[in-house]
């Protein structure tokens, strides 16, 4: 029987919400380990998996730029994001790790995105996705200023 690798499936739109720096932080908090120590040790090794993998999934920054957050070279990440899915499926520590991570990066999310409708903007990887946002937004504006003002005619009469 083959190992089925963990998948990760979050939507595009909620690849905003979360950083680099969140992500980093939430690996260190867990795992109680620094990823920017180079080091070869098996921990430390699968703590940088974990931000790795988890960096690449749930945001929409680059391999580059998310190698360089860490003082990383772009290939490494590259070459761990193939072997990650496998190994956390294997490992029961890492398992373990990747699931506390993961469910403290999700609820960051829910968090910021259940602020009464108003998202808290990261970074975005291109300005096609800034004008997606602006748009969604507008809508969005538009349809509160609507209800807003069709209440206010019904009270007026």
């Amino acid at each position: 029987m083959a190992i089925k690798p963990i998948t990760i499936n979050l939507p595009l739109e909620d690849r905003n919400y979360v950083s680099l720096l969140e992500i980093e932080k939430a690996v260190r908090d867990i795992t109680k380990l620094d990823i920017r120590i180079r080091t070869r040790k098996r921990e430390y090794v699968n703590a940088r998996n974990l931000y790795y993998y988890l960096a690449s999934e749930l945001t929409i920054f680059s391999i580059t730029q998310i190698a360089r957050n860490i003082g990383m070279h772009h290939s490494s990440i590259i070459h761990h994001n193939k072997n990650t899915p496998y190994i956390i499926a294997q490992d029961p520590q890492l398992k373990m790790w990747f699931l506390c991570i993961y469910n403290n990066l999700i609820e960051l999310i829910k968090a910021k995105k259940s602020d009464d409708g108003v998202t808290e903007y990261v970074e975005v990887k291109n300005i096609f996705e800034k004008v997606e946002y602006l748009l969604k937004e507008v809508k969005r504006l538009n349809s509160i200023i609507t209800n807003n003002i069709e209440v206010d005619d019904y009270q007026e009469l």
